[in-house]
């Protein structure tokens, strides 16, 4: 699977939780889970106030490596929300429905980052695959 195929499969995870869902305000129809769910790096300019709470996942480079055979992808979340509680719900929830669904990735880094914008908290943590291919 490519790191396109991980980020579809994880979509179509944390999308259908109706745990997740209730966090982010029940977001119903495709146009709202991709504002909730992003697929991609966010922009500074994209952060404010109005428009959060959203996640960010993506793999992010890393160092390379002389042997072809492994991939050190590296999945990184951003969860931006207005409080360390709500950070909290969504990164634990997440951290399970990955573990449940995905077992070869384990949490190797989180905490709390600027965010550049007052009244918003960003939360990152980052995952690795315990086996690389």
């Amino acid at each position: 699977m490519d790191t396109f195929e991980y980020q579809d499969k994880l979509f179509a995870i944390l999308s259908n939780d109706t745990e997740l869902l209730n966090i982010f305000n029940n977001p119903s129809d495709i146009d709202q889970l991709n504002n909730v769910f992003r697929r991609e790096a966010c922009m500074p300019e994209e952060v404010t106030v109005e428009k959060i709470p959203f996640v960010t996942f993506v793999f992010i480079d890393t160092l390379p490596t002389d042997n072809y055979m492994i991939n050190n992808g590296v999945l990184e979340f951003n969860a931006y929300v207005s409080s360390r509680y709500a950070a909290m719900l969504i990164k634990r929830r997440i951290d399970a429905l990955i573990k449940k669904n995905i077992e070869q990735f384990q949490v190797t880094y989180e905490g709390q980052v600027s965010s550049g914008v007052q009244g918003v908290i960003c939360y990152r943590w980052r995952y690795k695959k315990l086996v690389s291919s």
